[in-house]
């Protein structure tokens, strides 16, 4: 409950109206409340949050004071301590109604695991070798991903499904450019740490795919309940083709209002989005290396940022790009990050490498240079930047294979990265991660963020990869919650390295 928030017939006649109390969640939120009813309660909701009566509510205690107890009732004693307050028993608040739980229907799920089919039997360009990627078993079923409305009012303040919004100091570094943003960055401890929602890349051969069936963005009810587990930030997997359907041309109505409604209703749960363009430098299977595919990102990103400056959306450029040289997507990035600054975005981008923009190999040489050598001298004009990459425990860094390789696997994978973004002042935002639930990858889990714990001046957050109601359960690295509210083992470890 708000401090100074009124109680009785007022919070209950607030608490009835959902829609009422998203928008105005505390007094002094919005317009001062009016309700009526027979008796003449309450008239209206005054400032600072008390509550003024009629004659017909006024204060009852003396004549609850003048009855005589005969079988239990009060005792005189009791009467003189309540002489001057109501004698009525206080009436328990209305409960607001939770969200009602998603019922899924049987469809066919997307079957290849972590990612899409490009990436788990890409086609490998010249001199690239092959790498398949063993897909999880299919799932039973799937969720059925009906629309849902928008949570209205402003996402700063609302409260929403019992959770209350705070607007943490350090989200501000999403919309300011330097020297603010590179305060927010220099905290303790990364500051953005959240989960993957995935859904919206699923079953990309089709193009644009029927919404709840073959993709979903996230579900209110996956909003709040990473919302309540202490996170401020979810990564939002997107195909750039449904949501541009021809390069360079409009954007589709249709999915830019799904986006909106997921981001509204990010906002209400204090959630920062990531709108995470989830194509590996492609686009309907064509490579950002072709000059009219890469001038298409440049024209994607211009008309996001103008649609999304301002708000609390953070820019994922692109998942993971490959079969690139690094200092020809530099030179793409150059142009994206300008095009979206010239719209007035002042949004925090995250620019990932090549070469999947692994962690591990961000230094490495050799098949079109480092992304360290190709970024060194990195400049964005609005000064509100990371470095996107990823990491995973298995023997080739891919998040296919069983094991971690040690306790230390992510750690020792992480030291080189940290190291050239200390060099070059720069920060790094780990958007991809994740373990099995056996002791051992827990434990490589643990140590893994705890070394971000202590490299918080550069690492200024995390997504584990991840969640969504269209996992399998048999897929190892899910913290999606089962059907009975169970909580996956590796959410106990992120707990205890969320942002404070």
């Amino acid at each position: 409950m708000c401090v100074g928030e009124p109680r009785g017939r007022l919070r209950a006649a607030r608490l009835a109206d959902a829609a009422d109390r998203r928008r105005y969640p505390c007094p002094g939120a919005g317009p001062a409340l009016s309700h009526s009813e027979p008796s003449g309660s309450v008239d209206a909701a005054p400032r600072g949050g008390g509550t003024r009566r009629r004659p017909a509510d006024r204060d009852r205690a003396p004549i609850a004071a003048a009855r005589r107890s005969r079988s239990g009732g009060w005792r005189r004693a009791d009467r003189a301590q309540t002489a001057g307050k109501s004698a009525g028993r206080p009436r328990r608040p209305v409960p607001a109604a939770p969200p009602q739980p998603f019922r899924p229907r049987g469809v066919d799920p997307f079957r290849r695991g972590r990612h899409d089919p490009e990436r788990l039997r890409r086609r490998a360009g010249p001199g690239e070798p092959q790498r398949q990627r063993a897909p999880p078993a299919p799932a039973a079923d799937d969720a059925a991903g009906g629309k849902r409305g928008a949570a209205a009012g402003d996402g700063d303040r609302a409260v929403t499904g019992g959770v209350r919004t705070v607007v943490l100091p350090f989200l501000v570094a999403l919309l300011l450019p330097a020297p603010a943003a590179a305060v927010a960055a220099a905290q303790a401890r990364p500051q953005l740490t959240g989960v993957n929602l995935a859904g919206g890349e699923f079953k990309p051969a089709r193009r644009p795919g029927v919404y709840g069936k073959d993709y979903l963005y996230p579900r209110d009810v996956d909003l709040a309940t990473f919302a309540k587990a202490g996170m401020n930030v979810v990564r939002v997997p997107l195909r750039w083709e449904r949501v541009q359907p021809g390069l360079s041309q409009a954007l589709s109505p249709e999915e830019v209002g799904r986006l909106d409604a997921v981001v509204a209703r990010a906002f209400a749960y204090g959630l920062t989005v990531i709108l995470d363009v989830h194509n590996y430098g492609r686009y309907a299977g064509r490579s950002v290396t072709e000059p009219v595919v890469a001038d298409g990102l440049v024209d994607l990103w211009k008309r996001l940022a103008a649609h999304y400056k301002g708000k609390r959306v953070a820019f994922g450029l692109m998942n993971e790009p490959h079969g690139i040289a690094a200092t020809d997507w530099r030179r793409i990035v150059d142009r994206v990050v300008s095009v979206i600054r010239a719209t007035g975005a002042r949004n925090l981008v995250l620019v990932p490498g090549t070469k999947w923009t692994g962690a591990h190999s961000w230094t490495r040489t050799g098949g079109g240079g480092s992304n360290a050598d190709a970024f060194a001298g990195f400049r964005d004009p609005g000064g509100n930047f990371a470095f996107e990459m990823h990491q995973y425990f298995d023997s080739d860094s891919s998040g296919t294979l069983p094991g971690c390789g040690g306790p230390d696997t992510g750690v020792d994978r992480l030291r080189a990265a940290t190291a050239w973004l200390r060099s070059v002042r720069a920060r790094g935002f780990l958007a991809e991660f994740g373990a099995g639930g056996d002791a051992e990858c827990l434990a490589t889990l643990d140590r893994m963020l705890a070394y971000m714990d202590r490299n918080g001046d550069v690492w200024s957050g995390w997504t584990y990869w991840a969640a969504g109601p269209w996992w399998p359960a048999s897929y190892a690295f899910s913290v999606q919650p089962s059907r009975t509210g169970g909580e996956r083992p590796q959410m106990r470890v992120l707990r205890r390295h969320l942002a404070r």
